[in-house]
């Protein structure tokens, strides 16, 4: 949601959706939320090779990731394109 919302306020701004048609080979994004004043933080991601989410909570570090395909990054994409 926050991602939607973020990329609806950019894409008001500056006329719209300035992504290329096809998905660069390097496309890559992260989500972070958290941290600041107390020690605890989520991340999300999703590039070409892996996608996962990585949470530090309680001085623990976990890491979860898992093999991401091409025709699921080309979906994703394309959603993100039409937003």
């Amino acid at each position: 949601m926050v991602l939607g919302l973020f990329i609806t306020g950019c894409s008001a701004i500056t006329g719209g959706p300035q992504l290329p048609e096809q998905r660069p080979t390097d496309f890559g994004i992260t989500l972070n939320d958290g941290g600041g004043m107390l020690p605890e933080s989520e991340s999300y991601f999703i590039t070409a090779d892996s996608a996962g989410r990585e949470s530090f909570f309680e001085q623990a570090r976990n890491r979860w990731t898992f093999k991401s395909d091409a025709k699921a990054l080309d979906d994703f994409y394309g959603a993100l394109r039409a937003l």
